[in-house]
């Protein structure tokens, strides 16, 4: 009987370090389960990586921030403060999961303002990395006729 119960024992234990050790494989390797899993462990977080501001003539200033969050690297467009407050206007998910910088006027970052067209309008110009770490960048415009972000191209 003692044997039985100290076997059982065995069995159950056996089984629990199994079923470990192929959880763990499978978010070794599976990238989204693994993403998934992290975001149920880590809360939610939203870190600015970049933010700028741009004036152009005739048109209000907006405010361009470069976010990180758990889902990815977002653009989002700020208007003018109004009553300690600025309102969204356009929020556009980037399509490089991972943040990166490049030289750009002699200075390092990652998100920049230039005419990249040349059409007299100044363009929103965003860095990122692949899922293969390949860079990529990513030319927007802001319309501020619909006060949305308009993807234009990316390289």
């Amino acid at each position: 009987m003692h044997k039985l119960k100290a076997f059982k024992k065995h069995i159950l234990f056996s089984l629990a370090i199994l079923g470990i050790l192929s959880l763990n494989f499978m978010l070794a390797f599976n990238a989204d389960l693994k993403k998934q899993a992290y975001s149920l462990i880590n809360s939610p977080f939203r870190k600015v990586t970049s933010v700028l501001i741009s004036k152009v003539v005739a048109k209000q200033p907006i405010k361009i921030v470069k976010i990180q969050t758990s889902q990815g690297l977002f653009l989002e467009v700020y208007g003018v403060k109004q009553r300690n407050a600025q309102p969204l206007l356009s929020k556009v998910k980037l399509q490089d999961p991972h943040d990166g910088y490049f030289q750009f006027a002699t200075q390092s970052s990652n998100l920049a303002l230039s005419d990249i067209n040349n059409d007299g309008v100044l363009d929103i110009v965003s860095v990122g990395f692949d899922k293969n770490q390949k860079g990529h960048l990513s030319i927007y415009n802001f319309n501020y006729d619909t006060n949305s972000l308009v993807f234009l191209y990316r390289k």
